[in-house]
C-alpha cells in the first residue's frame, strides 16, 4: 500500500535513504511524526534499526514465494525486510497476489486485510490487531516506509502474523533467506514402516526442576518444564493422528531425572526416542532451533540402523529442517552430541530437540504467542513422519 505524503520530510538524517512516516491520532487531526515518535512501547523501534535492516537486505535479498510461485516486486514498493527477527512485507503487493482485499482508511489510519471468512485490522503504529473483532498483541507495529524518498510510502506488516492469521502456514529457509507461503495441509499419514515403529516423547523437565525460566518484561514468566509437556502432548496427538505408535515418559508436572528417562526408554520396546525441549544461554545474544543426536554403535559393532532402519542423525536433520521453517527461527543445525546421557545410554535411535531460547528477547516473544506450542509439535511432527516415510522408500 502506498500514499504521497502531505509533503516531502527531510527531517530525518540526510544520509538516511528511507523516509518512515507514521500518522497517530492526536485528538484534532493528524500529525505526521519519524519512527522515533513510537514510542508507545517500552522498547521504541529506532531509525537506525530499520537503516540497518535495509541495508542488509538490499545486499542480502529476501525472496517470498507463495505455493509454487515467486513474488515479483516493482522498485516503487519497499523490499521486504527483517525487523528485529521479524519479516516485514509490502502488505498490498504480497496479500492481494493472495487473493485477499487490503483497505486503508486515511481518516483512522487503519489498514484492513480481508479474505473471508477472516478480517483483520491494525493501525499504523498500533501495538494491536483485532482479528475478527479479536484483539491480538503483536510485537512489530504496521509501518509506513518510504525506503527510496519519493515521497510515497509502503505499508509494511509482520508477514508470519498476518499470513498464520488468515489461515496459511510460513516456512522460512535461512540459508536461502526465502519465505515461503502456503496453504496449510493436514498431518500426512505413515506409511507401514512408521506405523510399525514404537515412539517415546520425553517432555524435559518436570517437577522439582522447571527447566530454564523466562520472564517477560511484563514479568509474566514462562517454565521450560510445563511448555516442553505441552509441546510433547500435543506432538503425541499429532503423530496418533498420522497412525504412530506413542508413548511418553511424563503426562504430568513429575520429576524424572536423565536415567529414569533413559531406563524407560530402554526397558520398553521404543524404536526412536525423542526429547523435547526449548533453550537457555548466559549469552541473551543467542537464538534459534537445534536438534541433537549420536549415530551411536551397539557394543557388537552395529549401527542402529542396521537395527532399526533408523540412523539418529538424519532424522534430526529432518526434524530441524522442518521445525525452523515452521517456527521461523535461525537455523542452528543438527548437531551430534554425544555427551548427553539420553543420547549416549538410551540404546535406540534417539534425539533432543531444542525449539528456542527462553533467555533471548525475540525468542521469548515468539515462545509467548499461542500458537508456538501448536506450530512446535507441527514442525517435529512432520519431520519425524516425513523421514519414516523416506525410510520406507528405501
Amino acid at each position: 500500500m502506498r500514499r504521497k505524503s502531505h509533503f516531502k520530510i527531510r527531517i530525518l538524517s540526510r544520509s538516511c535513504c528511507f523516509l518512515l512516516l507514521m500518522s497517530l491520532w492526536m485528538g484534532v487531526g493528524f500529525q505526521w511524526n519519524v519512527l522515533g515518535d513510537v514510542a508507545a512501547s517500552e522498547n521504541p523501534i529506532t531509525q537506525d534499526e530499520i537503516q540497518e535492516g535495509l541495508d542488509f537486505c538490499a545486499q542480502y535479498p529476501i525472496r517470498v514465494k507463495y505455493e509454487e510461485q515467486q513474488m515479483m516486486f516493482s522498485e516503487e514498493d519497499c523490499p521486504p525486510f527483517i525487523l528485529r527477527d521479524r519479516t516485514l512485507i509490502p502488505i498490498r503487493a504480497v496479500f492481494e497476489h493472495m487473493g485477499a482485499t487490503v483497505t486503508y482508511l486515511e481518516d483512522t489510519q487503519e489498514v484492513i486485510v480481508s479474505q473471508p471468512p477472516q478480517e483483520i485490522r491494525m493501525v499504523i503504529g498500533g501495538g494491536i490487531a483485532s482479528v475478527d473483532g479479536v484483539d491480538v498483541a503483536l510485537d512489530t507495529p504496521p509501518l509506513i516506509i518510504d525506503h527510496n524518498n519519493d515521497g510515497f510510502g509502503s505499508t509494511m506488516v509482520p508477514l508470519r502474523f498476518l499470513s498464520e492469521e488468515l489461515g496459511y502456514q510460513v516456512l522460512w529457509n535461512d540459508k536461502e533467506r526465502m519465505a515461503h507461503i502456503h496453504e496449510r495441509v493436514d498431518i500426512p499419514l505413515l506409511l507401514g514402516f512408521g506405523q510399525s515403529k514404537n515412539i517415546l516423547l520425553d517432555p524435559g523437565h518436570g517437577g522439582r526442576d522447571p527447566g530454564a525460566i523466562g520472564t517477560s518484561p511484563q514479568g509474566e514468566e514462562i517454565y521450560e518444564s510445563h511448555l516442553n509437556l505441552q509441546i510433547a502432548s500435543r506432538l503425541k496427538e499429532l503423530l496418533i493422528q498420522a497412525g504412530a505408535n506413542v508413548g511418553m515418559t511424563r503426562e504430568t508436572d513429575k520429576y524424572l531425572d536423565k536415567y529414569e528417562r533413559v531406563a524407560i526408554a530402554n526397558e520398553g520396546e521404543i524404536d526412536i526416542f525423542l526429547s523435547i525441549h526449548n533453550n537457555s544461554s548466559d549469552s541473551s545474544w543467542i537464538h534459534g532451533t537445534t536438534t541433537y543426536y549420536y549415530d551411536k554403535m551397539t557394543a557388537q559393532g552395529e549401527s542402529l540402523e542396521e537395527l532399526y532402519g533408523i540412523q539418529s542423525g538424519e532424522m534430526a536433520e529432518f526434524v530441524q529442517q522442518y521445525l525452523s521453517q515452521i517456527l521461523g527461527t535461525k537455523d542452528n543445525g543438527a548437531v551430534s552430541y554425544p555427551q548427553l546421557a539420553v543420547l549416549n545410554k538410551t540404546s535406540m535411535p534417539a534425539i533432543v530437540v531444542e525449539g528456542a531460547y527462553l533467555s533471548n528477547v525475540a525468542d521469548f516473544q515468539l515462545i509467548s504467542q499461542e500458537e508456538y506450542v501448536e506450530n512446535y509439535a507441527y514442525g517435529v511432527a512432520l519431520g519425524i513422519i516425513n523421514y519414516l516415510n523416506q525410510q520406507q522408500m528405501r
